[in-house]
């Protein structure tokens, strides 16, 4: 059975590889997913930062072509 690992902020800025404050920037948005149980300290899960970044993925010239071909 594998374990959820959750991470502090500091954790998650490094695992993004973004600024601590930018992530608050981004909880303040709503823009990323997190928990905050205690009203204070935040938490981040990493599969769902993992989750968070493939969801911004472009797609390559050759996809965006093959997609095109397939409407005309």
């Amino acid at each position: 059975m594998a374990t959820k690992e959750f991470i502090k902020i500091d954790e998650a800025a490094e695992y993004l590889g973004m600024k601590r404050d930018y992530l608050y920037y981004l909880v303040a948005k709503k823009a990323l997913p997190y928990y905050k149980p205690s009203g204070k300290t935040l938490y981040f899960l990493k599969e769902e930062l993992s989750a968070w970044i493939a969801a911004g993925r472009v797609a390559t010239a050759a996809e965006v072509r093959q997609t095109a071909n397939k409407h005309f």
